[in-house]
This record gives structure tokens, C-alpha cells and sequence, in this order.
């Protein structure tokens, strides 16, 4: 019931806000990247880098997360090498130093919170 109502007040902002968003793509450039992966088309890349293997999502929204984000993955890959860790973000500048920082993993925008996209991922 309450994952209904959630969906439904998300569908909402999401649609009510689509003209500004739409807007800011267009004038500013931001937003565009990783709006397929945002919207549920998983990234041939991901899917590649994570077929059959034991994996970790870890969300990092911006640089601050990334930065915490990387030593707890590094500390956590010495003592679980088999497991394979992705990390997604929210934010360009996230996105960027996460690649910088783990070049290694495979990096990704995070999708819309909805279950039918977050489900593509799982």
C-alpha cells in the first residue's frame, strides 16, 4: 500500500516537474548524462562487468561519498576479494571522481526510485 502511494507521489513530481527538467537539459546541458540509466535502460557496461559475480551496490550521491565510499570499498575488497563492487551516484562530479577514483569498478548513475526500474538493476 504505502510503496503505491510512494510510487504514485514520485509519478507525480516526476511529471509535474518534467518541463523544468526538460528545460535545464536543454539550456544548461545538466542532466543528460546517464538519463537512460536513470530512467531503467541498464548500461550494457554494468551488465557485462557484473554477469555471474557476487555483487555490492554501493550508492555514493556526490563527491563527499565517493571519497568516504572508496576506502570502505577498498578495506572491504581485501577481505571479500570475490565480491565485485559497483558504485552509483547522483551527481557529474560524483561520477567523475568515482571513475578516477575507482577505475577498476564498474560506475553508474542511479536510477529513478521506482520498482519497476530499481528491479532492472537488482
Amino acid at each position: 500500500m504505502m510503496m503505491g502511494v510512494y510510487s504514485a507521489l514520485l509519478l507525480a513530481v516526476l511529471v509535474l516537474g518534467a518541463p523544468w527538467w526538460l528545460l535545464r537539459m536543454a539550456t544548461s546541458g545538466r542532466y543528460r548524462a546517464g538519463l537512460a540509466g536513470r530512467l531503467g535502460f541498464v548500461p550494457k557496461s554494468l551488465r557485462s562487468a557484473v554477469a555471474g559475480r557476487e555483487v555490492v551496490w554501493v550508492h555514493a550521491v556526490s563527491v563527499g561519498e565517493v571519497m568516504a565510499a572508496t576506502q570502505l570499498i577498498r578495506e572491504l575488497s581485501v577481505a571479500r576479494p570475490e565480491w565485485l563492487f559497483a558504485v552509483s551516484t547522483t551527481t557529474a562530479t560524483g561520477q567523475r571522481l568515482a571513475k578516477e577514483r575507482l577505475p577498476e569498478l564498474p560506475v553508474f548513475y542511479l536510477p529513478l526510485d521506482f520498482a519497476f526500474v530499481v528491479r532492472r538493476y537488482l
